[in-house]
């Protein structure tokens, strides 16, 4: 249940930081940013869209495993087990995902500080 109020709550805050960042333009705030800041509130909502799915699954599992456990029902244990499956595949990919990209954005950082060290030399 937090884990959806959470997206909602995510959501909410990258509608409004979208639609915020259009009338609030600042020149400050925009020159140490390289794209528009409203994209920030874009990445808000598709972070919220791919943590739906791991949620859902997770969801399910808890569902199941209660009915499973009441009518000692192994059909509904094997239903819970496949999702819960699915939850710990789905994290342990988008996991895997997020640091090969954080590796790769680090790489970026450094190759453009060197090149901007000797720019500046």
């Amino acid at each position: 249940i937090l884990g959806f109020i959470g997206i909602g709550l995510m959501l909410i805050g990258g509608l409004i930081i979208s639609i915020v960042s259009h009338f609030v333009v600042d020149s400050m705030i925009q020159a140490h940013f390289p794209v528009p800041v409203g994209y920030l509130g874009f990445v808000y909502v598709i972070f919220a869209a791919i943590y739906v799915f791991p949620l859902i699954y997770l969801n399910n599992f808890s569902n199941y495993i209660s009915k499973a456990v009441a009518l000692r029902e192994t059909e509904y244990l094997t239903i819970a087990l496949a999702n819960l499956k699915k939850h710990v595949k789905y994290i342990g990919i988008m996991t895997i995902a997020f640091i090969v990209t954080y590796f790769f954005i680090m790489i970026g950082v450094m190759i453009f500080s060197f090149r901007t060290a000797m720019h500046a030399m």
